[in-house]
């Protein structure tokens, strides 16, 4: 599978609004506290300090967190907007396939991420969401499913990571779908 070209910016948000995945709604945060609560169960020694977030790609290169799950006992919360670079999310837009960093400074490219400095991620699980018109061939990197967290995660638990964000991202793709085909009259 390939990536299709970037949308322009007016089409891009329309399919956006067509998916439901447009704006940060109850719903969404709901999900997100839904991919927390099993991320806590792979690893639950850092369940307690783990985020989870489904961040779309918006046209400027922002990406925004429609759906985030924080620990109730946050001090600083996240903001719904991040910087274009910043996170590991945006490696999507060249990446089709899920990753998993156990513990991010392992790779130095990610270590130098600012968010490893400014926000103290030290592990991070994520899946781009990808769609396919026609569920197969050429896809457009919407955004991803994510968790991250401060502490490294236990590297034994990498390919249970893997199963949990890729049938998360699966989860939001078909409510995506679901809700565009209920929206076309």
């Amino acid at each position: 599978m390939t990536l299709a070209p970037p949308l322009d910016t007016a089409e891009h948000l329309r399919l956006l609004h067509r998916l439901g995945l447009d704006a940060a709604t109850p719903e969404h945060d709901a999900h997100a506290a839904e991919l927390r609560h099993k991320a806590c169960q792979i690893d639950p020694a850092s369940a307690h300090r783990l985020t989870a977030l489904i961040n779309i790609f918006l046209p400027d290169g922002r990406q925004h967190f429609i759906g985030m799950s924080q620990p109730e006992d946050t001090q600083e919360p996240l903001e719904r907007t991040m910087q274009p670079g910043w996170g590991f999310c945006s490696t999507f837009l060249t990446r089709q396939l899920a990753l998993v960093l156990a513990d991010v400074r392992d790779m130095p490219r990610s270590a130098s991420n600012p968010v490893v400095a400014r926000l103290g991620i030290l592990t991070y699980s994520g899946a781009p969401l990808i769609y396919r018109p026609d569920h197969t061939g050429h896809g457009l990197v919407l955004g991803a499913v994510c968790y991250v967290g401060p502490a490294p995660m236990d590297a034994t638990t990498r390919q249970e990571s893997l199963t949990v964000i890729k049938a998360f991202r699966d989860q939001v793709m078909t409510r995506a779908y679901t809700h565009a085909a209920r929206a076309t009259p």
